[in-house]
């Protein structure tokens, strides 16, 4: 009977090499797992909470603005990039690319050298952050693009994530100027 214990009249089973924990301990830890467990369900089911492009069976409208939403957005996108000749030509737009990452992004840039430029990811969801690359073609020249990114943008299913609303129209603004932005003379 190595395993059970005798205190105070109570029968304490024990295993092994783990202590049992005293009454007033395991009521603390019990509450603790429950509040946890409590803010995970209240949390699932909130994360859809006041998103105007959330899928519903009833969302025919908002599955509509979404479409809508991502079709300017890969308008944005398309226009997101400057394509140059010379080497002389694509190191100024490399520069200026620089110079607009750094000016539409909240986070500092992580990563920058001949071929990408990127800015950390941060720590906040809703906040857009930028990846531009420069790629030479075979014929010569150079595609230098913007790519805007924003934490909790989408969800698993590649809908409309919880931060959707607050993502799109930073990565759409952004990326619909960047073309003409960089192309200026000067």
């Amino acid at each position: 009977m190595d395993d059970v214990a005798r205190r105070n009249g109570n029968i304490t089973y024990q295993h092994a090499g783990a202590p049992r924990a005293s009454g007033a301990r395991a009521m603390a830890v019990r509450a603790c797992v429950a509040l946890v467990c409590a803010a995970c369900a209240a949390g699932c089911t909130i994360s859809n909470w006041n998103d105007p492009y959330w899928h519903s069976p009833n969302g025919d409208e908002r599955t509509a603005a979404f479409l809508k939403t991502e079709t300017q957005l890969a308008a944005a996108r398309e226009h997101a990039s400057v394509v140059c000749d010379t080497q002389d030509a694509c190191d100024r737009f490399w520069a200026r690319t620089r110079a607009y990452v750094v000016e539409h992004s909240p986070t500092r840039i992580r990563r920058a050298d001949d071929s990408v430029i990127e800015t950390a990811r941060p720590y906040e969801f809703g906040i857009a952050y930028f990846r531009a690359e420069r790629a030479t073609h075979d014929d010569g020249s150079t595609r230098i693009s913007l790519k805007g990114l924003c934490r909790g943008m989408y969800n698993g299913a590649g809908g409309p994530g919880w931060t959707y609303s607050l993502c799109a129209p930073q990565i759409e603004a952004a990326e619909a100027a960047f073309q003409q932005t960089i192309e200026q003379p000067g």
